[in-house]
C-alpha cells in the first residue's frame, strides 16, 4: 500500500498534518457526493410502518407512490438522503477544521477529537432509523463497487456461532459490542468491511516454537479487513480478551504472522484495546488517521 506524505511526514502525522489530510478528504468528498445527487431519483423516500412491517413510498411534490417492490429505487432514494445529510455535514466539518488554524497544539488536538467524534450524528439518527425499518446501511453507504467487495461470498469463521449476537447498522452480528462500534462507525463513513474472513499465512519462518501448531500454513480469522481504494487491505483487530493466557498466546502469535507476512502496523495492520472504547472519537480519530487517507 502506498503511504501517502504530507508536509514531509510519514509515519507519525502531526495534527497540522492530519487537519490538511482532511480538508482535502472532505473536498473531494463533497465533490463526489454533489456529482451522484445530481444522478439519483426525483423525489424522497417515504417509510411507514405497520404491525411491525415496514412499507416504502416516493414522495414527489407531496405525491407518494408505493414502491415497496422496488427495491433498487428504494435504496437509491436512501442513498440520496443520505448523501443530502453527509454533503451539509462535510460541509460544516470543513468550516470546523479551517476554524482550527492559528490554535494552539494542545487545543487543536482536543478541538479535532471533539471534532471528528461529533461529526456523524444526524446520519447516525437516519441510519438507525433506516436498519429498524429493515434496510442494508452498508448499500446507502458504500459505492456499488464497494457494497459488492463486501457482501460477496468469503469464508468466515463459523467457531461458536451463538456469540454472534452484537448486530451492527447492516445487521451484521458480531461477538461483542465494542466491534459492534467499530463496524458501526466503519458502516457510517461508508468504509466496507469484511468480518472475521478466512485469510491463511505462511508460518514456516517460526519452525521450532513450541507453542506453534506443526505445519507451514496456518488459517486466521482477522475481526476486520478494509478494502481501500487502490484494492489492498487493512486488518483492524480488537483485542478485548488480553486479561486471559490463552487468548493473549493466540493473538501473540497471530501479531507476530501478520508481521513476517508483511501486515505490519505502521500501514496494514490496527490493534484496539478495551480501554480505546472507553471514549467514542478514539475509534473516530483511527479512522481519520489510518483508514479514510487510503478510500
Amino acid at each position: 500500500m502506498e503511504k501517502k506524505v504530507v508536509n514531509g511526514e510519514g509515519d507519525n502525522l502531526s495534527i497540522e498534518s492530519l487537519l490538511e489530510i482532511l480538508m482535502i478528504l472532505e473536498k473531494k468528498k463533497i465533490k463526489a457526493y454533489k456529482a451522484e445527487l445530481i444522478k439519483l431519483p426525483e423525489g424522497c423516500l417515504y417509510i411507514q410502518t405497520e404491525n411491525g412491517n415496514s412499507y416504502y413510498k416516493q414522495v414527489i411534490k407531496r405525491n407518494r407512490k408505493g414502491i415497496s417492490n422496488n427495491t433498487d429505487l428504494i435504496y437509491k432514494l436512501a442513498r440520496k438522503r443520505y448523501l443530502q445529510l453527509r454533503v451539509k455535514e462535510q460541509e460544516n466539518l470543513m468550516k470546523r477544521i479551517g476554524s482550527l488554524a492559528g490554535v494552539s497544539r494542545t487545543k487543536t488536538g482536543k478541538k479535532t477529537a471533539q471534532m471528528i467524534s461529533g461529526s456523524f450524528s444526524p446520519t447516525e439518527k437516519l441510519l438507525d432509523r433506516y436498519g429498524r425499518a429493515g434496510l442494508d446501511i452498508m448499500r446507502i453507504t458504500c459505492t456499488s463497487k464497494q457494497y459488492n467487495w463486501a457482501k460477496a461470498e468469503y469464508r468466515r469463521n463459523t467457531k461458536n456461532p451463538e456469540k454472534l449476537i452484537y448486530a451492527t447498522y447492516s445487521g451484521i452480528k458480531m461477538r461483542s459490542k465494542s466491534e459492534q462500534s467499530i463496524g458501526n462507525a466503519l458502516e457510517v463513513k461508508g468504509i466496507p468491511y469484511r468480518y472475521e474472513p478466512e485469510i491463511t499465512l505462511d508460518l514456516s519462518w517460526m519452525e521450532g516454537v513450541d507453542w506453534l501448531i506443526q505445519g507451514r500454513y496456518k488459517t486466521y480469522y482477522p475481526d476486520f479487513v478494509i478494502r481501500t481504494a487502490e484494492g489492498n487491505a487493512i486488518i483492524w483487530e480488537h483485542l478485548g480478551r488480553v486479561d486471559l493466557e490463552e487468548y493473549r498466546k493466540h493473538n501473540m502469535e497471530k501479531i507476530a504472522a501478520y508481521r513476517q507476512n508483511g501486515i505490519c502496523d505502521d500501514d496494514h495492520l490496527i490493534l484496539t484495546f478495551e480501554k480505546d472504547m472507553e471514549r467514542s472519537e478514539t475509534i473516530q480519530r483511527i479512522i481519520a488517521k489510518r483508514i479514510l487517507p487510503y478510500m
